[in-house]
């Protein structure tokens, strides 16, 4: 049930009241006023959930052992220790309910059930097939470049990005594929876990930085040449973009993983796609060199 979460504190003491409203805090501070408490009470912070039965819950178990009596809601705790765990809980309560959207799309329930033989095609191709929006990590990046000096490139392709990074949005869409394709090997329940950062607010998270490294280690992986064939042109292409800009905006080197790419992609063709220094360049010449091929494949 939608509602809000509160904290109340009783005077000046370490003494703080965690409960629950379907109303405006200030009138549950009010009706808690009138049942004659020797102190004045102060509403100290609130939180709008989507379910405020399970964020008084999550609370309650977090706090229980500052708690003041079993049947009471009062814990006493000093405020600058009490702040961070309210906040730690209600901002998992939050990603919970984000899985919660994730794990009710088709277009993700079906990369689940690819297993352990997800690859990053099938991620492009399901894109491809839902319509996926262009993710904010991509053009908040330098891998949106400017080319202009190469021949016949016509800029960035795809349409407006996910500028505000919204939890059901497609940013959080592309990274909580990038998840699962990370963890292809885990059971489900880690595949479908609460991420514990996201990228447009917690660029230098640990755990974070952790993810990406085990991302960028799956990419490496990626049979370039099998990707190209049988994904969309010139889609595909984009969606490669989006996978290194996602580690680049994390600040980490993605030049290792192109450059493997554009290695292996030299041996394919036999030195028709050649060895190139620049990372947009690459990309162009790829791009210009499927144009050319039957079915845009190698």
């Amino acid at each position: 049930m939608k509602g809000w979460v509160y904290i109340i504190q009783s005077g000046d003491d370490d003494l703080y009241k965690i409960g629950r409203t379907e109303h405006n805090p200030n009138k549950r501070l009010k009706e808690i006023d009138k049942t004659g408490s020797p102190e004045r009470l102060k509403l100290i912070d609130c939180f709008e959930v989507n379910d405020m039965i399970l964020g008084e819950k999550e609370l309650h178990e977090q706090l229980k052992e500052f708690r003041t009596r079993k049947d009471r809601e009062w814990f006493k705790i000093k405020l600058e220790k009490l702040k961070p765990i309210v906040n730690q809980v209600i901002d998992n309560l939050k990603i919970s309910e984000i899985n919660n959207i994730h794990n009710n799309r088709e277009d993700i329930t079906s990369l689940l059930e690819i297993d352990e033989n997800l690859k990053l095609e099938d991620i492009s191709i399901n894109a491809k097939r839902y319509g996926w929006d262009t993710p904010i990590f991509f053009t908040d990046t330098k891998i949106v470049w400017d080319v202009s000096s190469y021949k016949n490139w016509g800029g960035p392709e795809g349409i407006p990005a996910d500028n505000s990074f919204e939890d059901d949005g497609p940013g959080r869409l592309w990274e909580r594929a990038y998840y699962i394709f990370t963890y292809y090997n885990y059971p489900k329940s880690k595949k479908i876990e609460k991420i514990k950062f996201n990228i447009k607010k917690n660029k230098n998270d640990t755990d974070l930085k952790k993810f990406i490294s085990k991302f960028s280690d799956r990419l490496k992986q990626t049979e370039i040449r099998s990707y190209l064939n049988n994904t969309s042109f010139p889609e595909n292409i984009m969606h490669l973009k989006y996978a290194l800009s996602y580690v680049e905006y994390a600040n980490l080197d993605f030049n290792n993983i192109w450059k493997k790419w554009n290695n292996d992609l030299y041996k394919r063709t036999r030195g028709k796609i050649s060895l190139i220094n620049d990372v947009d360049k690459f990309f162009f010449v790829l791009k210009e060199f499927l144009k050319r091929q039957r079915n845009n494949n190698i």
